[in-house]
């Protein structure tokens, strides 16, 4: 089985799992990490959501793509750019919010940035899904 394959079954499962965390609204969302009362789960859950949404789009495009085109090149780097778009997403929140729990306290500012960086990387992510998909199908109409 190739690496792409393996990696679309798991990051499948990883999104569907957390997106269901986060969509029913679990209790297991607001317990801490690891003792400590600042971090809730949600954080990480939500993290580990939106990387393994770019995995599976990534992953997805390189099964299924065809590797000789400058297309497929271009949608390859550009999921591979948002892996790490969403792999900043927590650290990035740590650094405007000041703190792990992602609470912006007095900063409209810094949380206005946050949600539009959240935002805008999973609408890449779906935007990538979406060309590759649209590319598909005109490649079979062609």
């Amino acid at each position: 089985m190739k690496t792409s394959r393996i990696l679309f079954w798991i990051s499948l499962v990883f999104f569907l799992c957390s997106t269901s965390l986060l969509i029913s609204g679990s209790r297991v969302l607001v317990m801490s990490i690891g003792g400590q009362a600042t971090v809730p789960l949600g954080n990480f859950t939500t993290a580990l959501g939106i990387i393994a949404l770019a995995v599976l789009v990534w992953s997805l495009i390189c099964w299924k793509g065809k590797p000789n085109t400058k297309w497929h090149r271009m949608l390859t780097f550009c999921s591979a750019t948002s892996i790490g778009l969403s792999t900043l997403w927590w650290p990035i929140g740590r650094i405007l919010s000041g703190n792990w729990s992602n609470t912006f306290v007095n900063r409209p500012s810094a949380s206005w940035w946050f949600w539009n960086y959240s935002y805008a990387i999973v609408g890449l992510s779906l935007a990538l899904l979406l060309l590759f998909f649209v590319g598909s199908v005109l490649k079979r109409i062609r």
